[in-house]
């Protein structure tokens, strides 16, 4: 009985901050690092991943070479990658009118092919 009226009490709901806290959220905010740019690292993924590595040992690999990152963070980034070059593929690959279309629907490789 005591927990559940402890789960019910109102201490457990969490307010959404003051309006007069939102500047002090902004300043916040705003002093925030940028995000990691992976680009930079984007051989260095690769090569990684043709010799095996999943994603845990490659941000373990890179964390221990003072670059913070996570195996998600890597996972999104080439996931994000592989759909840019996707967009960038010449639209004729993926035209229904190109007699090699069903050809090419069945080659592509999704970005979750690479998972281990």
């Amino acid at each position: 009985m005591f927990i559940l009226l402890f789960l019910l009490s109102p201490m457990n709901f969490k307010q959404p901050p003051d309006p007069r806290e939102i500047d002090w959220l902004l300043h916040e905010a705003e002093q925030e690092e940028e995000e990691l740019d992976l680009s930079e690292y984007s051989d260095v993924i690769e090569t990684l991943r043709e010799k095996g590595f999943s994603w845990r040992k490659i941000a373990d690999w890179l964390n221990k070479r003072n670059v913070p990152v996570t195996h998600n963070q890597l996972y999104y980034y080439a996931v994000k990658s592989q759909a840019q070059e996707s967009d960038e593929e010449d639209p004729w690959e993926s035209n229904p009118n190109n007699p090699d279309y069903e050809a090419n629907k069945r080659t592509k490789k999704s970005p979750l092919d690479d998972l281990e």
